[in-house]
């Protein structure tokens, strides 16, 4: 398997992004090659040691086809696997002194060490974002991310709601709306009215909001980049 000229560029692009952010976020339409960009992208550090390819299960076979393919010639070790193999979240009944508690705390209980891994990368990002409070998924996976440098990895993101897209960007500490907790504090925060058009003298709504500020912006800037 060799590398396709427009990987090669984009590659180095990312790269460029990665340096300066920490954070990549990868769209590209299906079968574009976004799996081998992101390798050759990890590839170009000279400190990266171990990364981490997180996926649903049914595609791990088919990135081991990249990771483990001799003729790329890859340097890093890179291991696979979904999502779900991180951690899970349970629900704690006692202290840690061993007295029992009155109301259960959940706890996330990780399956894999974070420390292991100099870089993640995240297969099918959009999947990490739902409409309404943060999924365990998602609450795993950014206290697993933590400041760790990271690419996701997306076919859909023009499509995807804005609240997918945010949460996809939040992951970690390394994100383009650190000063915002929730989904719901950034939109409120950026999105101030429907938009309307007059229509043979009624308002009908267009299905948009007007923008505020500069974050606003920059998100419709990624809408349309995807």
């Amino acid at each position: 398997m060799t590398a396709l000229p427009h990987q090669i560029e984009k590659s180095a692009e990312l790269w460029t992004v990665i340096k300066r952010g920490g954070y990549a976020y990868l769209a590209g339409l299906p079968r574009s090659g976004k799996s081998l960009t992101a390798l050759l992208t990890v590839e170009k550090s000279k400190r990266v040691k171990n990364v981490l390819i997180l996926t649903k299960k049914a595609a791990i076979g088919g990135l081991l086809k990249f990771t483990e393919d001799a003729e790329l010639d890859l340097q890093k070790n890179y291991t696979v696997t979904n999502y779900e193999a991180v951690g899970r979240i349970v629900d704690r009944t006692h202290s840690k002194q061993g007295k029992k508690l009155k109301k259960p705390i959940p706890e996330i209980v990780f399956k894999l060490n974070p420390d292991d891994y100099d870089v993640l990368i995240f297969d099918e990002i959009h999947s990490l974002g739902k409409i309404g409070k943060p999924t365990k998924k998602y609450q795993i996976l950014k206290a697993f991310t933590g400041d760790k440098p990271w690419i996701g990895m997306t076919g859909t993101f023009g499509v995807e709601t804005m609240n997918a897209a945010y949460y996809a960007c939040s992951l970690s500490t390394k994100t383009p709306f650190p000063h915002y907790k929730n989904f719901y504090e950034f939109f409120k925060g950026t999105f101030i009215e429907k938009e309307y058009n007059m229509v043979n003298e009624k308002k009908e709504y267009t299905g948009r909001w007007k923008f505020q500020n500069e974050d606003t912006i920059y998100f419709n800037k990624l809408a349309k980049s995807g």
